[in-house]
């Protein structure tokens, strides 16, 4: 079964949102990807959280990123753990490395699993 993604959000366990990753969430909620920027050393990170990994500057604010990037890497799931997505099966889930920089992962849908390549856009 190929899911859309209304079929596949109706049934997603809901993250526990924090100060930190509100705004992330809140970008995912309206199509975007928001993430944490650093203005001491200028690097965007993934995930969220309170400082930057890279320097540790508690100096950042959120931008938001354009949601290209490239399939960096993946698994097909054929078997699933819980029953709640059984019918799912298989369904993919993939390493994507923005265009900006980070790598987030990522429920893949609506592509054919045996069609993923690596450095698909």
């Amino acid at each position: 079964m190929n899911a859309t993604k209304k079929d596949v959000q109706s049934r997603l366990i809901r993250p526990q949102i924090d100060l930190d990753s509100a705004d992330w969430w809140d970008g995912l909620r309206v199509g975007q990807i928001r993430l944490p920027s650093c203005h001491e050393c200028d690097q965007i990170w993934f995930p969220p959280s309170p400082g930057c990994p890279y320097c540790g500057s508690t100096n950042w604010s959120t931008v938001l990123c354009s949601g290209a990037g490239h399939l960096y890497s993946w698994v097909v799931v054929c078997r699933s753990l819980d029953e709640e997505y059984a019918e799912d099966v298989p369904y993919v889930i993939g390493a994507v490395q923005l265009d900006e920089g980070p790598k987030v992962f990522a429920r893949i849908i609506e592509i054919d699993p045996e069609t993923l390549q690596p450095d698909t856009q």
